[in-house]
Order: structure tokens, then C-alpha cells, then sequence
């Protein structure tokens, strides 16, 4: 014997009709919702219209001020990296005047010594 969906239990009809009255109703909610939304009269959706884009220019007013900070910022940013290029280049200056210096007061005992001994030869040679 082959049991079929037509030999089970009259119970589960009953069931079925009982979810497609539930499903029935949730689609009548269903469209009472879209209907409502649907309702909002032409002033309404102007004055939804008209708060929207109040927003908007309060947003975009907003975005302009932080591009203007953003570009003050990278400006600032460059700035600051030419001034520690030119302090670098400042080191690299002072290192070689310092080198300079020692040079030159070593140029300058050199000078005294040849001074001296020019000094002697030529005391000598009268």
C-alpha cells in the first residue's frame, strides 16, 4: 500500500488553512502599511523635502571647513618639512665652519712657525 498526501489525518489541512489565513492577514497589513506611507499629503513630503536639504547645506558646509583645515594642514605639513630641510642644511654649515675654524687656527700656528723661522734666516743671513 502506498500512503499518499490525500491518506494522511484531516488535521493537517486544517492547518494549511489556518497559515494561509495568517498569511492572508499579514499581507493585508502588509498593504494597509504601504498605504499609509503612501498617504503623507504633497506638503508633507515639501516640508521632508525642504528638511532634507537643509541637511545637505549643513553637511556641505561642514565638508568645506574640513577641506579648508585639511589644505591649512598639509601646507603647515610642508612647511615644516622645509624648515627641518633647512635646519639639516644649517648642521651640515655649522660642522663645516667649525672644520674651518679648527683649519684656520691650525694655518694660523703654521703661519707663526714660518714667520719665526723666516725671522731667523734672515737674521742670519745679514
Amino acid at each position: 500500500m502506498i500512503a499518499t498526501w490525500s491518506d494522511s489525518d484531516d488535521s493537517s489541512s486544517a492547518e494549511d488553512e489556518n497559515e494561509e489565513i495568517a498569511n492572508i492577514a499579514f499581507m493585508a497589513m502588509e498593504d494597509n502599511n504601504e498605504v499609509s506611507c503612501t498617504s503623507l499629503g504633497y506638503n508633507d513630503l515639501q516640508n521632508e523635502h525642504n528638511e532634507l536639504i537643509d541637511v545637505l547645506d549643513d553637511l556641505n558646509k561642514e565638508y568645506q571647513l574640513l577641506k579648508k583645515i585639511a589644505n591649512d594642514r598639509a601646507k603647515e605639513n610642508m612647511d615644516l618639512k622645509n624648515h627641518v630641510l633647512n635646519m639639516k642644511n644649517d648642521e651640515c654649515l655649522i660642522e663645516k665652519i667649525s672644520t674651518l675654524e679648527k683649519e684656520n687656527s691650525y694655518l694660523k700656528i703654521e703661519v707663526d712657525a714660518l714667520k719665526k723661522t723666516f725671522s731667523t734666516f734672515s737674521d742670519s743671513s745679514c
